[in-house]
């Protein structure tokens, strides 16, 4: 991203923090989901095998933290160009925050039936739950980029357009992956995983 003469009277600070303690808590609430069944017997050969049978549940957590993670960066790169706060910029905020902290409800779906006949239900369930995370980063930054004057000064059409393409690609993409989960799941989840370095590429500034 190309470097921005920052106000240093930011007032977003609070909004940030806030923020930022939703994306902890949802992925706290991700571990949370992650436990040995009850009723598993006492002894070495039993728990060993009740710890790799949640194999899925694994693979659903890791899946879902690099997600949260990147979304996190995205985040913190879209408030790097915004000097002071609005309601519509709160409240555009505030409706991301509440589908991100939701994150671990299909999470633990998909980590519960992606392994039974269910399979195919679960993964269009948690592949099409994130179209819902992508528009609602799109109509934040949507929000952002018709109210120049929360912006920081300096900062060009050009560095905000950067970022409506930004989020509009993973809207396609995530549409993609959800389209896909309709023929093979494990396809569309391998698919939601490589996503992972797409988005560091794109977001690594």
């Amino acid at each position: 991203m190309e470097e921005t003469n920052f106000n240093p009277e930011k007032e977003t600070t609070r909004l940030e923090a806030f923020s930022d303690g939703v994306f902890a808590v949802a992925i706290t609430l991700l571990a949370l989901e992650i436990a040995i069944p009850r009723g598993v017997p006492e002894n070495n050969q039993a728990l060993r095998e009740a710890i790799f049978s949640q194999w899925t549940r694994y693979l659903a957590y890791f899946n879902s933290f690099a997600t949260v993670l990147l979304m996190w960066m995205a985040h913190h790169s879209i408030f790097r160009i915004i000097r002071r706060t609005s309601g519509r910029l709160m409240l555009a905020n505030g409706l991301l925050l509440l589908v991100i902290v939701l994150v671990p409800f299909p999470t633990k779906t998909m980590g519960e039936f992606i392994n039974t006949p269910a399979r195919d239900t679960a993964v269009q369930f948690y592949t099409g739950y994130f179209i819902l995370v992508s528009i609602t980063f799109n109509l934040l930054i949507w929000v952002v980029s018709r109210n120049r004057d929360i912006l920081s000064l300096g900062v060009t059409r050009q560095q905000t357009r950067r970022l409506q393409l930004l989020q509009l690609r993973g809207l396609f993409f995530n549409g993609l992956i959800f389209a896909v989960a309709f023929f093979n799941a494990w396809v569309a989840l391998a698919m939601s995983i490589a996503t992972w370095v797409f988005w560091a590429i794109l977001i690594r500034d």
